[in-house]
């Protein structure tokens, strides 16, 4: 983000902490239902992961933790959300290189593969 966007290095640090801070409050409550909710659309091409893995990759930075959260994406499932049943269908009815490319829009094969290997 720094290099991108030029950020101020010292106000980004202070803004993750700021961020940390509201994960550790016990009294702001999000229900993993609601922050997983929508996965097609989540992992889509220019959205949350998919685009910072894809800036980053091209910046010979490392994303290990993103594929790992891509991952948790695909497996996520909630009975009461269309996308997600949907996504459940998708992996069941293809081989996973091939979802991954319809749900991510990626063309890249090697992301391709690093996400599928992580299904």
């Amino acid at each position: 983000m720094i290099a991108k966007w030029n950020f101020d290095e010292k106000e980004l640090e202070d803004y993750h902490k700021i961020i940390i801070q509201r994960f550790e409050n016990p009294f702001i409550v999000d229900e993993v239902s609601r922050v997983a909710r929508t996965p097609i659309r989540k992992l889509g091409y220019d959205e949350r992961f998919i685009r910072p893995i894809r800036e980053l990759k091209e910046r010979g930075l490392a994303y290990d933790n993103l594929l790992k959260t891509v991952s948790y994406a695909f497996a996520y499932r909630d009975a009461s959300d269309e996308e997600s049943i949907k996504l459940g269908q998708i992996l069941a009815s293809q081989p996973a290189e091939e979802a991954v490319a319809q749900v991510t829009g990626l063309t890249d094969q090697e992301l391709i593969k690093e996400i599928a290997a992580l299904l």
